[in-house]
């Protein structure tokens, strides 16, 4: 059932939140399976949130980032090999970025806009941490180790076999109802 490779080759912070059900992340990156999301809406806000920051300064967003200029980046960019325990696995962290502060002093900062129904930063970030974390997004508190253990965890996962479905999974669940069979 497991392919003598992974479908997909590189992390996407994205996926994190996957990880709610070990057999939907597993069936995602090594076979492709996921159910499509609707993200129109929330791509265009996304989008219009990335327009008005652009050429802004940084005081605009946040009176934490050190003064400079906001510039709409879009880039992507993969990261050098994930180590677990010290040892180099063969995932690689793969994202976007958004936006961009030139600081004033020479130095950058990465801005990651979220469209959200949250309505306060801690369950903000609460639900982003993962992904915040994984491309050092500021101004929120950087957890590390924290981050080194969900990157073990998650990577146990995907690199162990078929696992079971999470507790509350509803993909999971849906699945079992109309009698998929795996």
């Amino acid at each position: 059932m497991k392919p003598a490779t992974p479908h997909r080759s590189t992390l996407s912070p994205s996926s994190f939140y996957s990880i709610r059900c070990p057999r939907c992340l597993w069936l995602e990156y090594w076979h492709g399976i996921k159910l499509p999301a609707n993200l129109a809406l929330q791509l265009l806000l996304s989008r219009l949130q990335e327009a008005a920051y652009d050429g802004v300064t940084s005081k605009v967003i946040s009176t934490e980032i050190p003064a400079g200029k906001v510039a709409k980046y879009k880039k992507r960019f993969t990261s050098q090999a994930v180590k677990v325990n010290g040892e180099e696995t063969r995932w690689k962290i793969y994202g976007e970025i958004d936006l961009l502060v030139d600081h004033n002093d020479g130095t950058y900062s990465i801005v990651d806009g979220k469209v959200s129904m949250k309505k306060d930063a801690e369950s903000l970030i609460d639900n982003y941490w993962t992904q915040l974390e994984a491309h050092r997004y500021i101004p929120i508190p950087r957890q590390p180790e924290k981050f080194q253990e969900f990157l073990a965890k998650f990577i146990g996962i995907i690199e162990g076999e078929f696992p079971e479905s999470g507790e509350e999974c509803d993909t999971c669940g849906f699945l079992e109802k109309i009698g998929y069979q795996y």
